[in-house]
């Protein structure tokens, strides 16, 4: 079956990776603080889970995590809105609000530290966009409560001149085929990128570990799961608080390349009975290895 799938600026990605560094670059080792954050769009209709109420709350854990990167999921244009004004060190990469249908996109997003990356190029996804017809794809729309997709970017370390393809998704949780549709377009947008980039790659999977889904993930050429590698805690089980289940068993950070990460932590704020979310955030820190000081981590296929 064909895929809609469509990568923007694919080949484009590839040349600003797989483009040599300079030898003072190449001589250095750098960091990558990652936050995955699924901040649950704004339900109006249940008090305890508005934006209003629970906007401080994210704030503080994306201020306490004081991460370089934040891979954000479930954020509506108002949300957006509100943490660009919130955080000004922060650059928002630009994402398309809307598909043909005029539906809130609450997939993926990518923002970074301006003192820190600079932006070679970026694109969005929509999950799912692999059904077998048009009409089909259409109808699935029509019937979530929002779209799922994800967001990319390529950062270009302005310490050490060191790339990094990164990815935030939202994939959807109505079916497992689904699920499994999200990983072949995944890794279609693998595919296009050298065999030896950097990448990281977070968000709500919709899926627990150890399942038929995340044994695919795992299954690709040297991509691991940063929990598993660094030691992290056990995934805990979803809780129910006020109405919602929470959990962080379904929110994972993946990676391959020259990267280790070094530093796994879940977030869990709340404050008088108020949530940040019904998704603990991840924290993560990679340090990029030995080998990644040959041509910022990138080599030529």
């Amino acid at each position: 079956m064909k895929s809609t799938f469509a990568v923007t600026g694919l080949v484009l990605v590839v040349m600003m990776l797989a483009m040599p560094q300079d030898a003072t670059a190449e001589e250095q080792v750098g960091d990558v603080p990652v936050l995955s954050f699924n901040i649950l769009r704004d339900l109006r209709n249940k008090e305890n889970w508005r934006w209003e109420q629970r906007r401080n709350l994210v704030l503080k854990v994306i201020r306490d995590a004081d991460a370089d990167v934040l891979l954000l999921q479930e954020i509506s244009l108002d949300m957006r809105k509100w943490l660009e004004t919130a955080l000004v060190d922060y650059e928002f990469a630009p994402v398309d609000s809307q598909d043909a249908l005029g539906k809130l996109v609450y997939g993926g997003l990518v923002a970074f530290r301006k003192d820190r990356f600079r932006m070679l190029n970026h694109g969005q996804m929509i999950f799912p966009p692999y059904s077998p017809t048009a009409t089909e794809r259409d109808e699935i729309i029509k019937a979530m409560p929002c779209l799922y997709g994800g967001h990319w970017a390529v950062l270009d370390d302005l310490r050490n001149g060191m790339r990094t393809a990164v990815l935030s998704v939202h994939v959807p949780h109505q079916k497992e085929t689904y699920r499994f549709g999200t990983a072949d377009l995944i890794l279609e947008w693998l595919d296009g990128l050298p065999a030896k980039s950097r990448v990281i790659m977070s968000g709500d999977f919709n899926e627990t570990p150890n399942t038929p889904v995340h044994k695919k993930y795992l299954a690709i050429p040297d991509m691991r799961d940063a929990r598993l590698v660094a030691g992290g805690p056990d995934v805990e089980k979803a809780t129910i608080t006020n109405g919602r289940d929470v959990r962080d068993i379904i929110d994972w950070v993946l990676y391959r390349g020259a990267l280790t990460p070094e530093d796994y932590r879940v977030l869990d704020y709340r404050e008088n009975g108020i949530l940040a979310s019904d998704h603990r955030a991840v924290y993560v820190r990679f340090v990029a290895t030995d080998s990644s000081r040959k041509n910022g981590g990138v080599e030529r296929r």
